[in-house]
């Protein structure tokens, strides 16, 4: 996703993508490098929970991996947010 949309971006920008793919500016690029971000460590806790055998804390990792989370949806949605100003 980076490659195609830096390749987009600064090299051609008549690339035919799905309309999800488009990447305009840099900070549609870095939206979705963020929500990848976010469905990786989503993908990494859910791997931890499946192969859980009850001895390490899961409770720990789930927490800081939803602090995470939390975090970067909500610098997502304020970005959203100031782009309509």
């Amino acid at each position: 996703i980076i490659s195609v949309g830096l390749y987009s971006l600064f090299i051609n920008t008549d690339v035919r993508l799905p309309e999800w793919l488009k990447i305009r500016t840099l900070d549609d690029l870095k939206n979705k490098l963020l929500s990848v971000v976010i469905v990786v460590l989503a993908v990494v806790f859910l791997g931890q929970a499946v192969a859980w055998d009850g001895a390490r804390d899961l409770m720990g990792l789930g927490i800081g991996i939803a602090a995470v989370i939390a975090a970067l949806t909500w610098f997502i949605s304020v970005k959203a947010g100031n782009k309509g100003e």
